[in-house]
């Protein structure tokens, strides 16, 4: 609700390796005059490695949100940060919503990025140099490179790819729905491999019938 803060911490240590996701996709409603709030403060060691994957943020009609992202990276990590913005619920208006990502890595600047959507932003955001009518944004980072994600992805209508001057990539998608953008962010899938036929089994082939000796005949009477 509006008014609200959410702080949260996130420390890796040297060497260590984590993933965060949350349980749900959040929703943020007006309230009090005040804005809601999220801080979020993430400190990677030497050699340590991150993934920040929140599920996405939905921004109610007549809310105000603001999200800071601040970021202290170490020597030889490895960073992916990924966040959704939803501009307003199914067939309502959106609110007003906010995003700064500060980041650096060894000491050096990588990113500084703010975001502004909704109302209260410039009049442009919903125009082709914003979300192009998108009511969905996904950001994404990658620090270095993450084999098998965004840096095979070449820039398309929908999403910008930016090799950052620091290292890393920034990939920004808009679409109309989470699932679409979500698609925009990863690679196609390669085509499945046809599985092998199964080896035939092997068959049992009877021994040749012979004649009944007199032996046997004796024998069955």
């Amino acid at each position: 609700l509006g008014g609200d803060e959410l702080a949260v911490r996130i420390e890796v240590g040297a060497g260590a390796r984590l993933t965060v996701r949350t349980a749900a996709a959040a929703v943020v409603l007006p309230g009090t005059g005040e804005p809601a709030r999220q801080t979020v403060e993430i400190v990677v060691a030497d050699g340590g490695e991150l993934a920040w994957l929140p599920e996405p943020v939905v921004v109610a009609a007549g809310a105000r949100y603001e999200s800071s992202v601040t970021i202290t990276l170490g020597r030889a990590t490895r960073l992916l940060v990924r966040e959704t913005l939803v501009l307003g619920r199914t067939a309502e208006p959106c609110g007003d919503a906010v995003a700064r990502w500060h980041i650096d890595a060894e000491g050096r600047p990588l990113l500084r990025q703010r975001q502004a959507y909704g109302p209260g932003a410039h009049p442009g955001w919903r125009g082709p140099a914003g979300t192009g009518g998108g009511t969905v944004i996904a950001t994404e980072l990658l620090f270095p490179d993450i084999p098998g994600s965004t840096p095979h992805l070449p820039s398309t209508p929908g999403r910008a790819v930016c090799e950052l001057a620091a290292g890393g990539l920034l990939t920004t998608v808009t679409a109309t729905d989470t699932l679409t953008a979500a698609r925009l962010l990863s690679p196609p899938a390669e085509p499945a491999a046809k599985p092998a036929p199964p080896a035939p089994s092997p068959v049992a082939v009877p021994a040749p019938l012979r004649a009944p000796t007199g032996g046997s005949r004796a024998a069955a009477r």
